[in-house]
């Protein structure tokens, strides 16, 4: 078991397209949400905010919570629907993840098509499934908490 951290996860959609990061690692092309730790003194809708500038240049605002994943591993993670203000999407040149880009690894902030997002490697595949679902009914069985294994994530369409 490791020590348990929490996780604020930016759900952003606007113009029936959503927020992600295009990921390469290896040989492996899949999405992610914007999202990172909750640092200290931090509350989640802080790290949102502050991870969702730092990885897509992104300005947002918080709506709501709409799902708290709770993890057998300790980790918790906390998704939050928000909403656009401004930006264009692009890695922020202040965002640790610059220092890891190379041939075998990239992040590419981007707008997906919620046509696209339905068909696409989105990880976790779970909260995906979540919100196209629940996009349905505007989210209106959310917010919801779920206890999660992780080795029983899926990780494939």
């Amino acid at each position: 078991m490791i020590e348990a951290y929490h996780r604020a996860v930016a759900i952003v959609i606007h113009n029936e397209h959503i927020l992600l990061i295009r990921r390469y690692n290896g040989e492996k092309t899949y999405y992610v949400f914007p999202g990172g730790h909750v640092e200290p003194r931090e509350d989640v809708i802080q790290a949102a905010l502050r991870e969702t500038l730092e990885e897509t240049s992104i300005h947002v605002e918080v709506d709501r919570l709409l799902y708290r994943y709770l993890y057998d591993d300790g980790r918790v993670m906390s998704y939050l629907l928000c909403r656009y203000l401004s930006g264009e999407p692009r890695l922020s040149e202040d965002a640790v993840e610059v220092n890891k880009i190379n041939q075998r690894n990239t992040y590419e902030p981007c707008w997906l098509s919620l046509t696209e997002f339905a068909n696409s490697l989105v990880y976790p595949l779970e909260v995906r499934d979540a919100i196209l679902e629940d996009r349905k009914t505007n989210f209106a069985q959310t917010p919801r908490e779920e206890r999660v294994v992780f080795a029983e994530l899926r990780q494939s369409l």
